[in-house]
């Protein structure tokens, strides 16, 4: 991860896995036409 971060950070895939998994429900609908309700992943602020 990097970009306007003083301190650049590399993951390999299994410290992504170890990571806390957290389920974001919200929603959001685009004028186009789709949706997006419920996003899985983890927190980029975990990461530190």
């Amino acid at each position: 991860m990097n970009g306007e971060d003083e301190n650049p950070l590399e993951l390999a895939w299994n410290d992504l896995l170890s990571l806390p998994a957290v389920e974001s429900i919200s929603d959001f609908h685009c004028v186009e036409g789709w949706s997006v309700r419920n996003q899985d992943g983890m927190k980029s602020d975990s990461a530190h």
